[in-house]
């Protein structure tokens, strides 16, 4: 936890405003493929190889990270380090807390994948119940919608830069909702469908993955320089608090309602969040100031 902090307010300080969307799709690809190397690579490896081997390629890869680190480039501009550990906790929430509308950034922050989280929570259970087989639950979740997920968060920061923060946060956060609705189509049919379960699950991984996008980028843009590793890790652990949440009430709502009451709950849970999201980035601004102390002045898009 302590080096993804680290990492995180690494890439806070030395991105470029111009580097942040495609940052956002390649720091996602790579942990993924990270998480495939230590897990079902090593684990097969294993199995041929043995642990002892295996452990000692892993060590080798450390080794090299270690090189590419020592190569990396340093921020152009070094903060001032807060001179107590009382200023290094107190200044950065402080400095958060005095941003226009904080308290709307901060519920947006929690609210804005909402839906996706209720959603992502019960795939499988869901997929389950609606009677598809292992092999079509395996190659859809583990496959199909990682692989989606990947290229919709290199899109989404794309786009995010390409045509504005603004625009991408309301266009994302519409398609996120309606994304739910193929899994609403999968739960009223009579019988399995694996088409219409390979294209549900697809677009809403490709879905997420834009949302996913266009939320790094703000993410990166609501940090300040100075506080990197307090203040990202802070928004990080706010957007992680619904997903910890989603577990009970998923389960309770499906108990009592069923699988189509469920995703249309979670079409409108993705609202609240674009509520906010008006409250500080109004429908038609192109790029929202974020900086804290500067009052919500945007520039519009020409018409």
């Amino acid at each position: 936890a302590s080096q993804d902090i680290a990492i995180d307010a690494y890439a806070v300080e030395v991105l470029r405003k111009e580097e942040q969307g495609a940052a956002v799709g390649a720091r996602l690809a790579f942990y993924r493929a990270a998480m495939l190397v230590s897990g079902g690579v090593s684990i097969t490896l294993a199995s041929h190889i043995g642990w002892p081997a295996v452990n000692g390629l892993l060590a080798i890869v450390f080794v090299l990270m270690l090189a590419l680190t020592w190569r990396s480039p340093e921020p152009e501009t070094q903060p001032v380090p807060p001179a107590t550990l009382r200023d290094a906790v107190w200044l950065p929430l402080l400095g958060m807390m005095r941003r226009p509308r904080a308290l709307e950034i901060l519920a947006f922050v929690m609210l804005y994948k909402f839906g996706d989280q209720l959603t992502q929570s019960l795939t499988r259970p869901f997929l389950i119940d609606m009677g598809y087989d292992a092999f079509h639950r395996g190659v859809a979740v583990t496959t199909l919608s990682v692989g989606l997920m990947i290229l919709g968060t290199f899109a989404g920061g794309l786009v995010s830069t390409a045509t504005g923060l603004g625009h991408a946060l309301w266009i994302f956060g519409v398609v996120q909702i309606f994304s739910n609705a193929g899994y609403l189509l999968l739960a009223v049919l009579d019988r399995p469908d694996v088409g219409a379960m390979y294209g549900a699950i697809g677009f809403e991984a490709l879905a997420t993955g834009l949302g996913n996008g266009a939320f790094g980028v703000l993410l990166f843009r609501l940090t300040e320089k100075r506080f990197s590793a307090t203040q990202y890790a802070l928004f990080s652990s706010l957007f992680a608090v619904p997903r910890v949440l989603a577990g009970p009430i998923t389960g309770v709502t499906v108990s009592a309602f069923g699988w189509p009451s469920f995703f249309l709950l979670t079409m409108a849970l993705g609202i609240p969040g674009l509520v906010m999201l008006a409250r500080f980035v109004p429908m038609g601004v192109r790029e929202p100031t974020l900086d804290p102390g500067v009052a919500v002045a945007s520039r519009r898009s020409p018409a």
